[in-house]
C-alpha cells in the first residue's frame, strides 16, 4: 500500500510540475535571450535604426514568417520572436554596432529558425530584412514589393 501511495504521489508531482514551471520564462529569470541562439546565421548590414521593426515585418512576410513579439535587449538591441508558416519558432536578434544618430548605421543580426536551425530559411529571412533596410534608408516611404 505504501508503494502505491509513493507512485501516485510521483505521478501527481510530474503532472503538476510542468504547469508550475511554465510560469518561469527566460525573461522573468533575467536571461538575455540574445545570447542563446544555437546554430544561428549571422549577418552585418547597414540601415536606419528606426526602420528595423518595419524591415523585420516586411522581410518576415517575404520569408513566410510573422512577428509574435518584440523585446528590447538594451539600448542597442532588439530580439524578435517570429513564427514560420510551418509553425517553427524563429528568433532574430539585432544589435546596433554604431552610435545612434542621423543616417544609416551598422547592425549585426543573428537568426535561428526551428529548434535545430535551418540555414536556408535563416539566410532567406536575413536577406529579406537586409533588402528592406536598404530600400528604407533615408526619410522616405517605399511600398513593400511582392
Amino acid at each position: 500500500m505504501n508503494g502505491i501511495c509513493m507512485v501516485a504521489g510521483l505521478i501527481v508531482l510530474l503532472t503538476i510540475l510542468p504547469w508550475v514551471g511554465g510560469g518561469c520564462s527566460q525573461e522573468r529569470l533575467g536571461i538575455d535571450r540574445s545570447v542563446i541562439l544555437p546554430n544561428a546565421s549571422i549577418a552585418e548590414m547597414t540601415g536606419d535604426w528606426d526602420d528595423v521593426d518595419a524591415a523585420v515585418d516586411a522581410g518576415g512576410a517575404k520569408a513566410e514568417m510573422a512577428i509574435v513579439s518584440i523585446t528590447a535587449t538594451g539600448p542597442n538591441g532588439r530580439a524578435y520572436e517570429l513564427r514560420s508558416i510551418r509553425d517553427e519558432p524563429v528568433w532574430l536578434v539585432v544589435d546596433r554596432l554604431g552610435q545612434a544618430g542621423p543616417g544609416p548605421i551598422r547592425m549585426s543580426m543573428r537568426c535561428t529558425v526551428g529548434r535545430f536551425g535551418n540555414p536556408e530559411a535563416q539566410r532567406r529571412l536575413l536577406g529579406a530584412v537586409e533588402r528592406r533596410l536598404r530600400e528604407l534608408i533615408g526619410d522616405r516611404y517605399v511600398p513593400v514589393s511582392r
